[in-house]
């Protein structure tokens, strides 16, 4: 929605000319006939002015931002993890082991992290991003087997 100049007002309307009429029976009708069809004043009309034109507003929904996770690098007791999210956004990194409890890392604007894990443990990573509108996630991503579940 855009705000500009108030719409112009419509025109006034025309005026007819008022010439008197003085003949009787069929002159007077025809007189009457001719009255209504002449135009009215000899000046001429007011041009419409030109109205703004609406602001274009897009029809198409903004696109959600997306979050993608790489493969984890599995060093045995570090899991190396790196991510992409539009920019201006905050990530957190989700971790989740075997014991179903879930640990998140608020990590900023980085998109990357080295996470230390327990080297015979199975794990699901996953990236959260928001820009304080909205939460989006990455696809999980296993390591060692596991089978990870939202």
């Amino acid at each position: 929605m855009t705000i500009g100049p108030e719409p112009a007002s419509a025109p006034a309307p025309r005026k007819r000319s008022a010439w008197p009429v003085f003949t009787i029976g069929a002159a007077t009708v025809l007189a009457a006939v001719a009255w209504l069809l002449v135009p009215g004043s000899p000046e001429p009309a007011p041009r419409a002015q030109a109205q703004p034109s609406p602001a274009k507003t897009s029809t198409s929904p903004k696109p959600v931002p997306r979050v993608e996770l790489d493969a984890p690098i599995d060093h045995g007791s570090m899991v190396e993890l790196t991510w992409r999210a539009p920019e201006g956004f905050d990530s957190a990194v989700v971790v989740a082991d075997g014991t179903g409890a879930a640990k998140t890392t608020i990590v900023r604007r980085q998109r990357t992290m080295k996470v230390p894990v327990d080297p015979g443990r199975k794990y699901c990573f996953l990236i959260q991003i928001t820009d304080g509108g909205g939460v989006q996630e990455s696809a999980p991503r296993p390591i060692r087997g596991a089978i990870c579940r939202n």
